[in-house]
């Protein structure tokens, strides 16, 4: 093992801080880990032995923190999964016809709209997922808005009351 002069002793104890830091994040505190061992002069291939991944895998992870710092070890999940059906424009659109004041709607009076509007299918647990999440939309319960109150209102509501 190399001996280590004061800026690499500085990156470790950085090192440290961040494995203190990311304790609960397992697969950050992991990468973390990985690149601390090597700065420590470890190799790859040992480092990627004790943890159960690839020399590779290990390398990148370095080298993307040789670039980036501590960011480049945070993994972007941000283009995982499906491709949604609706564009962002579709989805403000929904979302503009949803925040109508006038209307109420239920997830399968929803289902419907998507359904007529956008020719696409979904599932009402999606539909549900769409509004609630990607929209942000809360539930809202239904009342009835009175255009006339009763002139004696206000006596009516005390006798209720008593």
């Amino acid at each position: 093992m190399k001996t280590l002069d004061k800026l690499e002793k500085e990156e470790i104890k950085l090192l440290e801080k961040y494995l203190k830091e990311y304790r609960q994040a397992h697969n950050i505190y992991m990468r973390i880990l990985a690149v601390r061992m090597v700065k420590l002069g470890q190799s790859r291939t040992a480092v990627g032995e004790y943890l159960h991944k690839d020399r590779k895998t290990i390398g990148k992870w370095v080298n993307d923190y040789d670039k980036h710092g501590i960011e480049g070890l945070i993994p972007d999940y941000s283009k995982c999964g499906t491709k949604s059906k609706l564009t962002d424009e579709q989805l403000l659109e929904l979302k503009n016809t949803l925040i109508d004041p006038n209307e109420s709607y239920t997830i399968k009076d929803v289902k419907k709209l998507i359904e007529l509007e956008f020719e696409v299918t979904y599932s009402d647990k999606q539909v549900w997922e769409i509004v609630r999440k990607r929209l942000g939309l809360n539930y809202r319960k239904p009342f009835i808005i009175y255009n006339e109150s009763p002139e004696d209102a206000d006596d009516l509501l005390l006798k209720k009351r008593q």
